[in-house]
């Protein structure tokens, strides 16, 4: 499980959300060959609204679960 969201600090654990901590937090999964098979939007900050579903398509394995929490 890996997590990108510019607004994390990543030197912090996060001792009230489950798996959110320094070692689980990437940069930009767009600018990584890591292949993902599902990806959750669980933030509705502007750097993800304007993400098309291309480059979702992208970064998934091949068969893109995408589950977008907040109606971006």
């Amino acid at each position: 499980i890996k997590k990108a969201d510019s607004q994390l600090m990543p030197n912090i654990e996060y001792p009230h959300s489950v798996g959110v901590n320094k070692s689980g937090v990437i940069d930009d999964p767009f600018k990584s060959d890591k292949k993902y098979s599902a990806i959750i939007v669980a933030v509705a900050h502007d750097q993800f609204k304007t993400i098309t579903n291309s480059s979702y398509h992208e970064i998934s394995d091949g068969g893109l679960i995408l589950i977008d929490t907040k109606g971006i």
